[in-house]
C-alpha cells in the first residue's frame, strides 16, 4: 500500500463512515513518516483511536502534539485519557508538556507514563514518587502508583548519579 495513497484516501473518509478506510488511516497514523500529514489527520479526525496512534507516532511533531493537548477535548474538557497518555509516552514530548499533562490528570495510567518520560523534569518526577494519589484512596490503581513511584524514584537516583560523575570528570 502506497503511503501517498493512504493519505489522499484520508480526505475523504469523513464524509462518508467506511470501516475500511478507517482502518487505512489508523495504519497510516501508526507508521506516517511525514509530521505534515499527521497533523492533517489530527485536522480531519476526531476519533479517539486514531489520535491515540498520531500521539504514539514519534515523527508528529510538537506543534501537532501540543494541538491534540489543546484542541481535541472530552467532555471535562481535556483530551481522553488514552491520548494523553499515548503524550506522555511519545520521546519528543517537551518537559513543559509534561507538566501540563499532570496539572490536567489525576489518572495513574497518565502519570505513570509521565513518570516513564525520559524528558520528565526531576521537579516533577519528585512530585510524582511523593504522590499518594492511588495509595489509599482507590486501591484499584496502586499497581500503577507503585509503578509510577518506584520509576520516578529510580530516574531521580539516576539523575542523581549522573550528576555525581559529571562532578567527578570535571
Amino acid at each position: 500500500m502506497n503511503s501517498q495513497s493512504s493519505f489522499n484516501g484520508a480526505e475523504n473518509w469523513r464524509s462518508s463512515f467506511n470501516w475500511a478506510e478507517t482502518r487505512e488511516l489508523l495504519e497510516y497514523a501508526k507508521s506516517s513518516e511525514n509530521p505534515e500529514h499527521l497533523d492533517y489527520i489530527v485536522d480531519i479526525d476526531d476519533h479517539w483511536y486514531v489520535l491515540v496512534e498520531v500521539a504514539k507516532n514519534p515523527n508528529t511533531s510538537l506543534e501537532t502534539l501540543q494541538k491534540l493537548l489543546d484542541e481535541k477535548m472530552d467532555s471535562q474538557g481535556r483530551p481522553e485519557r488514552e491520548i494523553r497518555v499515548a503524550i506522555a509516552e511519545n520521546p519528543k514530548t517537551t518537559s513543559e508538556m509534561l507538566d501540563n499533562l499532570f496539572n490536567m490528570s489525576d489518572e495513574c495510567s497518565v502519570r505513570a507514563a509521565i513518570a516513564k518520560n525520559l524528558n520528565t523534569s526531576v521537579t516533577l518526577l519528585e512530585e510524582l514518587a511523593n504522590d499518594s494519589y492511588g495509595e489509599e484512596d482507590h486501591p484499584e490503581f496502586n499497581y500503577d502508583w507503585l509503578t509510577r513511584k518506584a520509576v520516578a524514584e529510580k530516574r531521580i537516583e539516576l539523575k542523581d548519579k549522573s550528576l555525581e560523575m559529571k562532578e567527578l570528570v570535571s
